[in-house]
Formats: structure tokens, C-alpha cells, sequence
């Protein structure tokens, strides 16, 4: 009895914007590349010799080369899978769906290399699974003659480290009256692009936006202060009404 043949799970998923973008890309790479090096620094102390200390490590690099297929390769009546044999897997499951022209691809990834904002990068295989904030570092293609129609690309990307100023928490023992400075919790980690304008919920007061899109409440005043919203409508905020959000780098 013939063993079942099992499916192996080989797709990288890219997303922008919390997930509210997001592709597969359609062509699975030949080989991808992750570095990720180390920072130690080299000293000579008289009478050791070379001491080495160790450092937090770099930021991780990936690379990788694929291409979009263009769509008129893949008729109706056959299967995308006999013309690519490398077809991510989410794609082999409704290629006619999943697989866009090359214009769509090139063009998310063009718009958020220009958004200066991290893409969400997940990698998964059977023996690796990878997900990071990204920055897009290099996004080169081309067409290569014989494949006419496909859009050769390579991509080269960074991690991205999220960083915030944190604010100095001051407390003050009730018995001995010493004060203890340290820093606020880490914010959470949030991908999402800001509106310019948001519009007022059921519910919805100036703390409560605050907290939903700075996470932080004292942002409140400055919102009242930008949209000119007096004292005492503050409690009383009309629904649907739209107001502006303060920018922040």
C-alpha cells in the first residue's frame, strides 16, 4: 500500500498597515538568505593581549531573488503548477485567484517602500518559520528575454526595530519618603499608518482616540486644541462627527 503523499507548506506572505495590505508572492525563491551578524568589539589590554566584547547583535537581513509570472501563462484549462513547479502553497490552492499580474505586485511593494513604514515579513517552510518587521531596503527587477510577459525581481530587506521615547515614572515610598525613578512599560508594538482624520463612534470620546491611535491619553488635550472642540462638548461629542489627528513621526 502506497504511502499518502504529504503537502509540504512553503509560502512568504507580505503585509502593510497592520495586514489591511497584504500579497503571497506567487513564485517561491530558490534559495533565501538571512543574515543575522554579530557586533563584538576587539581590544588590546597591555599584558592580556586581544580581549573581545560582545555587543548586541545587528539588525537581520533577508535577500532573496523569485519573479511574477505574468497571468497569460496560466490558461483556464491548465494548471498553473505545470508551468512553475515552485508555486507558494496558500497560491496552489486557487491559483486563478491568487495569482495577480505582475503590476500588482510591483506596485504594493513600490508604494510601501515609499510609505517609509515597516512591512510585516512571513517566511514558512517545514523547517523555518519566519516573522519580522521589515523595512524595504532594495527592490530591483527586470524582464529577461524568453519569459515574456514575467517581471524578474530581487528584494532585499531589514528588521526593523520599533523605538518610542518611554516616559520616567516617579514614585514615592509612603513610609520613608524616598523617591524611585523608572522607565513606563514598553508600548505595544503597533505597524498601523495613522489617519489624517478620524471619525467620531458610539462612544467615542477624546481619551478614548487618545489611547486607540497614540495609546497614549494626555493626547487628548492636543486634540481638542487642533480641532477647536470646546469644554463642554467634550462629554458630549457629536457621532460621525470627523476630526484631525495630530502627525507624529
Amino acid at each position: 500500500m502506497a504511502m499518502p503523499k504529504l503537502e509540504r507548506d512553503y509560502n512568504i506572505y507580505m503585509s502593510w498597515n497592520n495586514y489591511q495590505e497584504a500579497i503571497y508572492l506567487p513564485v517561491m525563491p530558490e534559495r533565501i538568505e538571512l543574515k543575522r551578524k554579530g557586533n563584538g568589539n576587539t581590544y588590546e589590554i597591555v599584558g592580556l593581549g586581544q580581549i573581545n566584547t560582545i555587543q548586541a547583535r545587528d539588525l537581520a537581513e533577508i535577500s532573496f531573488e523569485s519573479f511574477f509570472p505574468g497571468r497569460e501563462r496560466f490558461p483556464d484549462n491548465m494548471s498553473a503548477g505545470s508551468y512553475v513547479p515552485f508555486l507558494s502553497s496558500e497560491v496552489k490552492k486557487n491559483p486563478a485567484a491568487l495569482i495577480q499580474p505582475p503590476t500588482h505586485y510591483v506596485n504594493h511593494l513600490n508604494r510601501w517602500q515609499d510609505s517609509r513604514r515597516p512591512v510585516r515579513f512571513v517566511y514558512k517552510s517545514p523547517v523555518l518559520n519566519i516573522s519580522l518587521a521589515v523595512s524595504i531596503e532594495q527592490f530591483d527587477r527586470w524582464e529577461e528575454a524568453g519569459a515574456e510577459g514575467d517581471v524578474s525581481f530581487k528584494l532585499t530587506l531589514k528588521e526593523y526595530a520599533f523605538h518610542t521615547a518611554r516616559k520616567i515614572i516617579i514614585e514615592k515610598n509612603p513610609v520613608t519618603g524616598k523617591q524611585k525613578v523608572k522607565q513606563a512599560p514598553k508600548p505595544r508594538l503597533d505597524e498601523r499608518v495613522r489617519p489624517k482624520t478620524y471619525t467620531l463612534k458610539p462612544g467615542d470620546d477624546l481619551v478614548k482616540v487618545a489611547r486607540l491611535w497614540y495609546s497614549d491619553s494626555s493626547v487628548a488635550k492636543e486634540i481638542q486644541k487642533l480641532n477647536n472642540i470646546p469644554d463642554a462638548q467634550l462629554k458630549n461629542l457629536p457621532v460621525g462627527k470627523v476630526i484631525k489627528l495630530p502627525e507624529r513621526k
